[in-house]
């Protein structure tokens, strides 16, 4: 560096020392003095274009992007004929730092139909990525509905398909492809969860339940649990879901299980049993209307007409729930005078 420096006093205007002086400093880590070191070897009378190419590297080295594309602007402006392919990489890749990507656009359609392998199929995927975060999200499917007929047994472009179909809200479709990415590379847990919840929106229960089954060989959480339990549920078969509500249960509470397994366990008129588990709901979620107005139902149902009504009651005070609560309470009071009281009216 110091040979360097004692050269550029000598000649200032001697662009190749600023350059070495640049790129030792880039070496050491030192972005911000080799970027001023390239701007000065740039302003130099034979300055090239790649001395404040170089220096919009450094810029984005130390996350000063804007100031990076203010030396691509120059470049691009006093310098086109020099502008090299490798810069229109690093051009696109800041732009996408930007959230810039109409700017893009261009030099990513080029960039994608340029090379082979995986950098080109990189470029592929940015392309489609950001063909949907501008809203173009056909034209997104369309070219990858190409590139899939190019390569069928290219896994990535069936992942990335369905991704775009989930964001159209085409899910039939998304579960499709979805389904084939997993025949040729096999689901991870995240994967298998999510056609686990595409089977079930679009009303397949019994493909959902083998999905959720499948994530759950690597361990299940109470989410994937709930979400089997309820596709048994859609299925009639409520021993499985009370099979995978006991399984998601085993490391502790959760109250969307403890919710199915209150269901469960009506639809089996198991009253005393759900009024066990509407508890714990209440103390887990004290500020929720819905276990007691749950827990209301199954005192009514055994009888116990008082303890419903006080049950009625603190639903009538938790939030969106008032309306509901006191039109079951005067239905129970209703009721209650309809019928003698008895010794279970407690």
């Amino acid at each position: 560096i110091e040979c360097y420096r004692l050269a550029i006093v000598k000649q200032p205007e001697l662009a190749a020392a600023w350059m070495n002086h640049g790129k030792c400093y880039y070496d050491m880590g030192l972005f911000q003095k080799a970027e001023d070191a390239f701007v000065k070897a740039y302003g130099t009378k034979d300055g090239k274009g790649n001395a404040l190419y170089y220096a919009a590297v450094c810029s984005m080295m130390t996350g000063s992007y804007r100031q990076a594309l203010g030396y691509f602007d120059r470049l691009r402006k006093e310098r086109p004929e020099e502008f090299e392919p490798s810069w229109k990489e690093t051009l696109a890749r800041l732009y996408l730092i930007l959230d810039m990507p109409a700017k893009a656009l261009p030099y990513l359609e080029e960039l994608s139909g340029t090379g082979n392998g995986s950098e080109r199929q990189a470029w592929q995927q940015e392309l489609v990525r950001c063909y949907a975060r501008l809203g173009m999200k056909k034209k997104a499917i369309s070219y990858v509905a190409r590139l899939i007929e190019e390569n069928p047994s290219e896994p990535v472009w069936w992942k990335l398909r369905a991704w775009l179909f989930i964001l159209q809200e085409d899910y039939r479709h998304a579960l499709a492809d979805i389904t084939v990415y997993g025949f040729q590379t096999g689901l991870s847990r995240e994967e298998a969860e999510l056609a686990g919840d595409l089977s079930l929106y679009v009303g397949i229960p019994s493909s959902a339940a083998s999905y959720y089954g499948q994530a759950a060989n690597s361990g299940i959480s109470p989410a994937i649990a709930a979400k089997a339990a309820q596709a048994c549920i859609r299925l009639h078969d409520f021993k499985c879901a009370s099979d995978w509500v006991s399984r998601g249960l085993e490391n502790g509470q959760d109250r969307e299980l403890l919710r199915i397994k209150g269901y469960l366990l009506v639809s089996d008129g198991k009253y005393r049993e759900a009024v066990s588990v509407y508890q714990k709901i209440a103390s887990l979620s004290p500020e929720s209307g819905e276990p007691w107005m749950m827990l209301g139902y199954c005192r009514w149902q055994q009888g116990k007409t008082r303890a419903a009504a006080a049950a009625f009651r603190k639903a009538a005070d938790c939030k969106g729930y008032n309306r509901k609560a006191m039109s079951a309470l005067r239905e129970l009071q209703r009721f209650s005078r309809g019928h003698s009281s008895s010794p279970n009216s407690r």
